[in-house]
């Protein structure tokens, strides 16, 4: 099923919102024709997929992670796809999407994805879940989850533009993501739910050219593991909004303002530096 929103016409003067002119192209389906897609697409589209089947899990992956219990999508075709963004599930789903999945089970290598548009992901009801593995970069990624659910395992993210995680973040392995990527881009980094490890010795390198750095959960604070290094290497403002706790080292390059306004816990021996700030606030 195939749909777009009506265009907003306007304020009756004449004239009309330009904002509004190209409504997203809505597609429920349960299996993705790429080649109806690329037939659909162009600079200005935004195109959004969902399951017709509300409980149908999403993937995109390799070719031969296809399998008729989920809506597939080739990352190989799709990321090529010249759109100005692609919407995958719905604000009201609650199943679980994943991109990147393991490209051999022998080798257990995870592929590489480059989306040539923003990424948008949202599975914001009950028993939604996103996964993200191995290295994926794009334009801007979008992660709107339930709360509780966002995992990252051994994830190399690079975004040249903005990197937002509505959602609790849970890294497995360590963890490197990047917003503002590129030669004269620019890009701000957001986590809004609390930031942990599964496993102990896990370390996060994060950057935002150009950008700000917002975390406004808990940083690293679990029962059994904490990270054990976090870097950021480049960013303007960094802020965190509640505990940070690291089990080791916290390094922070920065042009800006760098604020703690809760409890800060170096712990293991490790060491907090920042360099290049303007000024340092501890609440």
């Amino acid at each position: 099923q195939v749909s777009r929103p009506a265009v907003d016409q306007g304020s009756g003067d004449g004239t009309s919102d330009p904002a509004a002119e190209r409504p997203a192209i809505e597609i429920e389906t349960n299996t993705v024709d790429t080649a109806v897609l690329q037939s659909m697409s162009g600079p200005e589209e935004t195109i959004s997929i969902r399951p017709l089947d509300t409980d149908r899990p999403i993937l995109i992956g390799a070719a031969e992670r296809n399998g008729s219990d989920i809506l597939f999508l080739n990352s190989d075709e799709v990321s090529r796809i010249d759109i100005k963004e692609l919407v995958i599930g719905g604000e009201d789903l609650g199943v679980e999407i994943e991109v990147g999945v393991d490209d051999d089970i022998t080798t257990e290598e995870v592929e590489g994805i480059n989306f040539s548009m923003p990424l948008t992901l949202q599975s914001e009801a009950n028993g939604g879940a996103i996964k993200l593995n191995g290295t994926i970069t794009g334009k801007g990624l979008k992660v709107l989850g339930p709360g509780a659910t966002t995992t990252l395992t051994d994830a190399n993210i690079t975004m040249s533009g903005d990197v937002l995680y509505d959602d609790k973040v849970i890294l497995v392995g360590d963890t490197s993501i990047a917003a503002g990527a590129g030669e004269g881009e620019s890009g701000n980094l957001t986590v809004t739910g609390d930031l942990t490890a599964q496993n102990d010795e896990t370390d996060l390198v994060l950057s935002a050219q150009d950008g700000d750095i917002l975390f406004q959960g808990i940083v690293g604070n679990t029962t059994d593991s904490n990270l054990v290094s976090l870097t950021i290497n480049d960013a303007d403002d960094v802020t965190f909004e509640d505990t940070l706790t690291i089990d080791g080292d916290v390094v922070i390059n920065a042009s800006g303002n760098v604020r703690f306004e809760s409890t800060v816990d170096i712990l293991e021996g490790g060491s907090l530096s920042i360099t290049g700030a303007q000024d340092v606030y501890f609440g």
